[in-house]
């Protein structure tokens, strides 16, 4: 089952609303954009949804809803405005890899994350991140003006890792300011003509 190159307003799996329900297995959802893309899990429900890839895709929040229990699920190579509300304690773990988040990262349990790139202020919240495993990430605070990151920032608690970059400008050609991913232009790097040939992300 495959969701690929679509744009829609809202996608959500969801595993029904009476106690022990199945979840949403084995699905791809790839080369979309998507502005809230939700997981949610009934009442009872103590496995959770497995087998997901999300990949390549353009997201405004991925969440979830009544645990938003995910494991043995992929998401990677996205552009995130928010991930908030995945993951669980008792569920299985799950990758988040080679993403660029843009607003938050929060609430979030079980995940191995890296190779991301978190770029707004306080996009990574590690107080409210647990048992998860934090390595070669980029971090960096976009306005300029926030309290750079510290070790303790991103690893604490409950949470393992190493090798994360701290306060380091990603270095992005014609860059979007942090708080408009919804409205971002993105020029075409190989023309010399910045206004020519942009494509519109609204």
């Amino acid at each position: 089952r495959k969701l690929f190159g679509c744009t829609v307003y809202s996608v959500s799996l969801l595993s029904g609303g009476g106690t022990g329900t199945v979840p949403v297995n084995n699905i791809t959802i790839q080369r979309n954009s998507i502005l809230n893309l939700s997981f949610s899990n009934g009442n009872g429900t103590t496995t959770g949804h497995s087998g997901i890839l999300i990949s390549n895709n353009i997201l405004g929040t991925v969440g979830g809803g009544n645990g938003g229990l995910i494991e043995n699920t992929i998401i990677r190579n996205n552009f995130i405005s928010s991930a908030i509300n995945l993951g669980n304690a008792t569920a299985g773990n799950w990758t988040f890899s080679n993403n660029i988040v843009f607003n938050s990262f929060s609430n979030i349990y079980s995940a191995l994350v890296s190779n991301n790139i978190f770029y707004r202020p306080y996009a990574f919240d590690a107080l409210d991140t647990y048992y998860s495993t934090i390595s070669n990430n980029l971090f960096y605070q976009a306005d300029g003006t926030a309290t750079p990151y510290v070790p303790s920032d991103i690893v604490s608690g409950t949470n393992s890792g190493s090798n994360n970059i701290l306060n380091q400008d990603p270095l992005f050609i014609y860059p979007l300011l942090y708080n408009d991913l919804s409205s971002y232009s993105y020029i075409y790097p190989g023309n010399a003509d910045p206004t020519a040939n942009y494509r519109d992300w609204e």
